[in-house]
């Protein structure tokens, strides 16, 4: 079975790949990021979720299940179960700017107070401490 890599489908909407500040730069310049994860029996957000709040865009996401014990739906991020769901959504956040951006600041508020690397970093201590 032959699938076109999305480069030969939209190349005029893609980019060679970028990394470290040009990347988050990207994240941060956004209106709306699409994540999507592998197919993997792993619960939880993967670390595009944390990068793309952490620097201020909209996520729009899967996962609604796992990603309720990160951020709060609809509120945070934005959730989808489908791809007609998912376009169906980044369509209406892109026609809503004011709601789309108060649901990026208040994932970003959410990612800078409980899911930086210091904030974990402080719970897995806090955590050994009691055990110890």
């Amino acid at each position: 079975h032959d699938q076109n890599k999305i480069v030969e489908l939209f190349p005029e909407r893609t980019h060679p790949a970028l990394f470290g500040p040009d990347y988050l730069s990207l994240m941060g310049n956004s209106k709306v990021v699409l994540n999507r994860h592998r197919d993997e029996l792993e619960d939880g957000p993967n670390i595009r979720a944390f990068e793309v709040t952490g620097m201020g865009a909209c996520l729009l996401t899967d996962r609604g299940v796992e990603m309720s014990h990160f951020f709060e739906a609809d509120q945070e991020i934005v959730t989808y179960t489908s791809t007609e769901e998912a376009a169906e959504k980044a369509k209406y956040l892109l026609e809503h700017e004011d709601e789309r951006k108060k649901i990026a600041k208040a994932g970003q508020l959410r990612t800078l107070a409980r899911h930086t690397t210091s904030k974990k970093c402080e719970v897995i201590h806090n955590y050994l401490n009691e055990l110890l």
